[in-house]
């Protein structure tokens, strides 16, 4: 109420809303809290329609939101972001029944990226992403082509409008590609971070791996975070670690144990040890016994026939027979 007696002190009357509030958003979906996703939601959601509502008061000719293309193609760490930009795109269109009626005329928006303002511009994001971040933006709009998409928009009667730079059927197959493989590629295209980093102060000592399937997990973890030596009771996140670290660590895990283990296993035990007896325990409990002495041989260097000859003497003699 305030700022609408300010625009009409200042301007005279109001003849339109732009609602471009929004927070940055990131983090993996099944370690957010709900308050940190009520928080993105808010600007998008409660404001919408509280400009809605001041629209129709001050008899506003049109309210445009501010969505964006993440509501229809996703992003990692996004979902939150994506659900916010997704309510703008369907208030839009509920709101149409208003507009015949003599509401304010309601248009979502969904934006790219700008390169020069706006959150993805001025986002921080790892260290390891600023290259990738760097080639996202050098696709996105200048504020001069917003502006003019911006007026050139006003100008219809469309409820809704996509604007790309790049052919929207492009994003879309990117985005059915952009899985944890797809993913894992990417991050590799855009080269390790430089190795040898020292290990970071933390709260508890340095710890050397004390098995081989510690050293597997803590070998990929070095490769990755670029530091030279990492304790198996390190935390994962204390190291600078992030969800799309984490989908390369769980990535090549599987890779080189032939074994499916889910992301949450890394952040419900976000240590090497934690992970280990994660793996440890889907190993023990994977049905084919050749898939463990597979695993066990890539582990130790040994030879296949070495690691299942390992398996069947820690496996229990049947009932009656004799052990030697």
């Amino acid at each position: 109420a305030a700022a609408l007696a300010r625009a009409r002190e200042r301007f005279g009357g109001l003849h339109g809303i732009v609602h471009a509030a929004g927070v940055p958003a990131g983090g993996l979906l099944a370690r957010k809290p709900a308050a940190e996703a009520a928080r993105v939601l808010a600007p998008k959601v409660a404001g919408a329609r509280v400009a809605f509502a001041v629209a129709a008061e001050a008899g506003a000719d049109f309210l445009l939101l501010c969505s964006s293309l993440a509501s229809l193609l996703g992003g990692p760490g996004q979902a939150d972001h994506c659900a916010a930009n997704a309510f703008l795109d369907a208030f839009a269109w509920a709101a149409c029944r208003g507009a015949d009626a003599g509401g304010p005329r309601v248009v979502a928006v969904n934006w790219p990226a700008w390169r020069e303002v706006g959150q993805a511009a001025e986002a921080a994001v790892p260290d390891q992403l600023a290259r990738w971040r760097r080639q996202s933006l050098a696709d996105g709009l200048a504020p001069a082509e917003g502006a003019d998409a911006c007026g050139r928009i006003l100008g219809t009667r469309l409820r809704q409008v996509i604007v790309s730079p790049v052919p929207l059927g492009v994003l879309v197959a990117e985005g059915r590609e952009f899985v944890a493989a797809g993913l894992e590629e990417r991050l590799g295209r855009l080269g390790a971070p430089p190795a040898g980093h020292p290990r970071p102060l933390l709260s508890n000592p340095y710890t050397a791996p004390r098995s081989p399937l510690e050293a597997a997990i803590a070998e990929v973890w070095q490769q990755l975070l670029g530091i030279a030596a990492i304790g198996v009771e390190d935390d994962f996140l204390a190291l600078g670690g992030h969800s799309l670290l984490a989908t390369q660590v769980m990535s090549r895990l599987r890779e080189r144990l032939g074994l499916e283990i889910p992301l949450r296993a890394l952040f419900e035990a976000p240590t090497v040890a934690g992970l280990a007896r994660a793996v440890g325990e889907r190993l023990a409990a994977a049905a084919d016994p050749r898939q463990l002495a597979a695993a066990l041989a890539e582990l130790e260097g040994i030879s296949d026939e070495q690691a299942a000859a390992r398996l069947a003497a820690t496996e229990p003699s049947p009932a009656g027979e004799a052990s030697s």
